[in-house]
């Protein structure tokens, strides 16, 4: 994956968030990004686990979107 795919990668993510300005906190850690949204309601999840590097989402206390070890780093930047 091409670092320009990893940017497509992202913004695929943040369209399906409602984009950047629904994000207090972006984290992440060896195999997921962790975001801290303000409004649920503008998440779509079924389009986040439809996007192609997308393993898997999972919502808890922030919502975790499942890439893999060394993609979600270069995604998060």
């Amino acid at each position: 994956m091409s670092e320009n795919k990893y940017k497509v990668l992202g913004d695929q993510i943040y369209e399906k968030i409602g984009g950047p300005q629904n994000v207090t906190k972006l984290i992440h850690c060896m195999t997921r990004l962790r975001i801290t949204i303000k409004d649920m309601s503008k998440v779509d999840v079924d389009g986040l686990k439809a996007i192609n590097d997308v393993i898997g989402v999972v919502e808890a206390e922030t919502l975790e979107i499942v890439l893999g070890p060394g993609i979600n780093t270069k995604v998060a930047a």
